[in-house]
Protein backbone atom coordinates (compact mmCIF):
# COMPACT_ATOMS: atom_id res chain seq x y z
CA UNK A 1 0.00 0.00 0.00
CA UNK A 2 2.90 2.32 0.62
CA UNK A 3 4.71 1.40 -2.57
CA UNK A 4 1.66 2.63 -4.28
CA UNK A 5 0.88 5.97 -2.41
CA UNK A 6 5.01 6.98 -3.47
CA UNK A 7 4.26 6.09 -6.89
CA UNK A 8 0.91 8.27 -6.92
CA UNK A 9 2.79 11.06 -4.93
CA UNK A 10 5.54 10.93 -7.41
CA UNK A 11 3.42 11.01 -10.57
CA UNK A 12 1.49 13.95 -9.19
CA UNK A 13 4.84 16.12 -8.29
CA UNK A 14 6.02 15.05 -11.76
CA UNK A 15 3.04 15.80 -13.64
CA UNK A 16 2.77 19.40 -11.33
CA UNK A 17 6.63 20.28 -12.28
CA UNK A 18 5.64 19.84 -16.15
CA UNK A 19 2.52 21.83 -16.19
CA UNK A 20 4.90 24.56 -15.11
CA UNK A 21 7.50 24.00 -17.51
CA UNK A 22 4.98 24.22 -20.40
CA UNK A 23 4.25 27.45 -19.56
CA UNK A 24 6.99 30.09 -20.59
CA UNK A 25 7.60 32.67 -18.31
CA UNK A 26 6.15 35.98 -19.15
CA UNK A 27 8.54 38.96 -20.20
CA UNK A 28 9.00 41.53 -17.74
CA UNK A 29 6.73 44.55 -19.28
CA UNK A 30 6.29 48.63 -18.39
CA UNK A 31 3.97 47.75 -15.93
CA UNK A 32 5.40 45.11 -14.18
CA UNK A 33 8.86 46.62 -14.07
CA UNK A 34 7.35 50.69 -13.78
CA UNK A 35 8.20 52.43 -10.35
CA UNK A 36 5.10 54.08 -10.93
CA UNK A 37 3.23 51.14 -9.99
CA UNK A 38 4.09 51.23 -6.39
CA UNK A 39 2.47 53.42 -4.18
CA UNK A 40 3.28 57.07 -3.11
CA UNK A 41 6.66 57.04 -0.45
CA UNK A 42 4.28 58.15 2.11
CA UNK A 43 2.00 56.02 1.71
CA UNK A 44 4.41 52.63 1.95
CA UNK A 45 5.47 52.00 5.87
CA UNK A 46 9.05 52.47 6.62
CA UNK A 47 10.91 48.88 7.18
CA UNK A 48 13.42 49.15 9.82
CA UNK A 49 17.04 49.47 9.32
CA UNK A 50 18.44 46.81 7.85
CA UNK A 51 22.06 45.72 9.22
CA UNK A 52 24.19 47.63 7.09
CA UNK A 53 22.13 50.36 7.01
CA UNK A 54 22.82 51.59 10.87
CA UNK A 55 25.88 51.79 13.13
CA UNK A 56 25.50 49.70 16.08
CA UNK A 57 28.22 50.75 18.99
CA UNK A 58 28.01 48.54 22.27
CA UNK A 59 30.33 48.40 25.11
CA UNK A 60 30.13 49.32 29.07
CA UNK A 61 30.68 52.07 31.29
CA UNK A 62 32.63 51.65 34.08
CA UNK A 63 35.08 53.34 36.99
CA UNK A 64 37.56 52.56 39.22
CA UNK A 65 36.59 53.78 42.37
CA UNK A 66 35.35 51.45 45.13
CA UNK A 67 32.23 52.54 46.07
CA UNK A 68 28.79 51.58 45.23
CA UNK A 69 26.05 53.38 43.53
CA UNK A 70 22.84 53.93 44.72
CA UNK A 71 19.67 52.02 42.86
CA UNK A 72 18.18 55.79 41.62
CA UNK A 73 21.44 56.26 39.73
CA UNK A 74 20.96 57.04 35.83
CA UNK A 75 23.87 56.44 33.63
CA UNK A 76 23.88 58.12 30.13
CA UNK A 77 26.14 56.88 27.20
CA UNK A 78 25.70 59.43 23.90
CA UNK A 79 27.06 58.61 20.46
CA UNK A 80 28.16 62.27 19.51
CA UNK A 81 29.07 64.24 16.00
CA UNK A 82 32.83 65.39 17.36
CA UNK A 83 33.05 67.42 13.87
CA UNK A 84 32.98 71.19 14.72
CA UNK A 85 35.76 72.25 17.28
CA UNK A 86 33.94 75.36 18.00
CA UNK A 87 30.70 73.99 18.88
CA UNK A 88 29.06 71.23 21.65
CA UNK A 89 28.62 68.22 20.04
CA UNK A 90 25.74 67.11 18.12
CA UNK A 91 24.28 63.96 20.15
CA UNK A 92 23.10 61.25 17.18
CA UNK A 93 21.61 58.70 19.93
CA UNK A 94 21.59 58.74 23.87
CA UNK A 95 20.37 55.64 25.83
CA UNK A 96 19.62 56.09 29.75
CA UNK A 97 20.24 53.32 32.44
CA UNK A 98 18.89 52.91 35.46
CA UNK A 99 21.07 51.48 37.75
CA UNK A 100 18.91 49.51 39.96
CA UNK A 101 19.99 46.63 41.96
CA UNK A 102 23.49 46.49 39.56
CA UNK A 103 26.88 47.91 39.82
CA UNK A 104 30.01 48.58 36.99
CA UNK A 105 30.70 47.51 34.78
CA UNK A 106 26.94 48.62 33.00
CA UNK A 107 26.54 47.55 29.28
CA UNK A 108 24.85 49.82 26.63
CA UNK A 109 23.51 49.14 22.97
CA UNK A 110 23.60 52.19 21.12
CA UNK A 111 21.90 52.39 16.73
CA UNK A 112 21.78 55.18 14.80
CA UNK A 113 21.06 55.07 10.84
CA UNK A 114 23.85 55.75 8.82
CA UNK A 115 22.06 58.07 6.77
CA UNK A 116 21.74 60.52 10.09
CA UNK A 117 25.88 60.58 10.43
CA UNK A 118 27.29 63.24 8.01
CA UNK A 119 30.09 62.37 6.02
CA UNK A 120 32.72 64.55 7.72
CA UNK A 121 31.37 63.02 10.80
CA UNK A 122 34.01 62.49 13.76
CA UNK A 123 32.37 59.94 15.82
CA UNK A 124 32.69 60.11 19.93
CA UNK A 125 31.42 58.42 22.96
CA UNK A 126 29.92 60.53 25.82
CA UNK A 127 29.09 58.91 29.15
CA UNK A 128 27.88 59.92 32.93
CA UNK A 129 26.44 58.82 35.85
CA UNK A 130 23.93 61.05 38.05
CA UNK A 131 22.18 60.34 41.13
CA UNK A 132 19.15 62.48 42.19
CA UNK A 133 19.70 65.30 39.30
CA UNK A 134 23.73 65.16 40.33
CA UNK A 135 26.49 64.58 38.30
CA UNK A 136 28.31 62.22 40.33
CA UNK A 137 30.69 60.26 37.61
CA UNK A 138 32.15 62.02 33.85
CA UNK A 139 33.70 60.58 31.13
CA UNK A 140 37.08 63.09 30.59
CA UNK A 141 38.70 61.25 27.83
CA UNK A 142 38.28 61.12 23.96
CA UNK A 143 36.64 58.01 23.00
CA UNK A 144 36.14 57.88 19.18
CA UNK A 145 34.48 55.44 17.10
CA UNK A 146 35.42 54.24 13.67
CA UNK A 147 32.75 55.65 10.97
CA UNK A 148 31.89 51.62 10.15
CA UNK A 149 31.62 50.79 13.92
CA UNK A 150 33.75 49.09 16.26
CA UNK A 151 35.05 46.06 15.63
CA UNK A 152 34.66 44.45 19.54
CA UNK A 153 33.19 46.22 22.74
CA UNK A 154 34.12 49.54 24.14
CA UNK A 155 34.82 50.40 27.64
CA UNK A 156 34.41 53.96 28.41
CA UNK A 157 35.96 55.01 31.94
CA UNK A 158 34.20 57.68 33.92
CA UNK A 159 35.81 59.43 36.86
CA UNK A 160 34.25 61.11 39.27
CA UNK A 161 32.73 64.81 38.80
CA UNK A 162 34.51 67.78 40.66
Amino acid sequence: MTNALSRAAGLALTLTFAACAARPAAPPTAATTSVATLPPAALRPTPPPAAGDELVVQGTVTYRQRVALPPQAVITVQLVDLAQADAAARVLVEQRLAAGDNQVPFGFSLRVPTAAIAPTARLGLQARIEVDGALRFISTGRTEVPRHGPKRPIEIVVTPAK
